[in-house]
């Protein structure tokens, strides 16, 4: 029965002994409990698989220089850029609009189970406040990303669809190194660029000649000057061009 109900909710600590009889009323009961702890265990992940806050959990330790379990705001700042964060602050501005969303990352760490949360001395952050801070600037990015995406499918005409096809194979041949081929590294599309190499395989992937004759290298080249920087592609640019 507990099976049944779902293995992901059974947990060592609530399950009933062997010799234990359970009429109904303490099985939902039962049941009741784990589902609480199980949604409060994802609360508490802010949506990340344990993986991804394991490797957040290295990063943080690495940048707690005095080990006490919390972070001062220069060192919080130190540790976005780090992550490659593209929201760590960089005016006085900046900082002023993450210490308010830190604000909410305690609230949202305190109602996840964290009851020291609301106990972190001034500015600074212990490890489960950061997870929720990170899950509010992923969500504040997210949102941003789909308002500029739905302003570029607008003036491209492009629809979701195409956009999403368009984005798998960007991401497929940010992937590609020319010495180590393709790798399974995490894509951003909102930061990472192609190469024009890069975007010149695409093309061949596609069927499109690039040289000899009817070749369209010129062509791309026309289309591609004004859209680079630094003689490389965002995902926007891809689109466009």
């Amino acid at each position: 029965a507990c099976k049944r109900v779902g293995a992901h909710l059974i947990d060592s600590k609530h399950m009933p002994d062997e010799d234990d009889e359970f009429d109904f009323e303490d099985f939902v009961d039962w049941v009741d409990e784990c589902r609480h702890d199980c949604m409060m265990r994802e609360r508490k992940l802010a949506g990340f698989g344990w993986w991804k806050v394991e490797c957040f959990r290295e990063s943080f330790k690495e940048f707690d220089k005095n080990s006490n379990g919390h972070l001062e705001p220069d060192e919080l700042i130190r540790l976005m850029r780090h992550l490659n964060i593209s929201e760590a602050p960089k005016t006085k501005a900046d900082q002023k609009a993450l210490l308010k969303l830190l604000e909410t990352a305690r609230k949202n760490a305190y109602e996840a189970g964290i009851r020291e949360a609301h106990l972190e001395p001034g500015n600074s952050i212990s490890f489960w406040t950061f997870v929720q801070l990170l899950r509010l600037l992923q969500s504040q990015k997210e949102k941003r990303q789909m308002n500029q995406l739905n302003e570029l499918m607008e003036e491209l005409r492009f629809s979701k669809f195409e956009v999403e096809q368009f984005r798998q194979i960007f991401v497929r041949w940010a992937r590609y190194d020319p010495v180590e081929g393709m790798s399974e590294r995490e894509i951003d599309t909102d930061v990472e660029t192609l190469s024009e190499e890069q975007l010149h395989r695409i093309f061949r992937s596609a069927g499109v000649s690039l040289v000899g004759d009817g070749g369209r290298i010129r062509e791309l080249q026309v289309g591609l000057g004004p859209l680079q920087s630094e003689g490389r592609l965002s995902f926007q640019n891809f689109l466009k061009l």
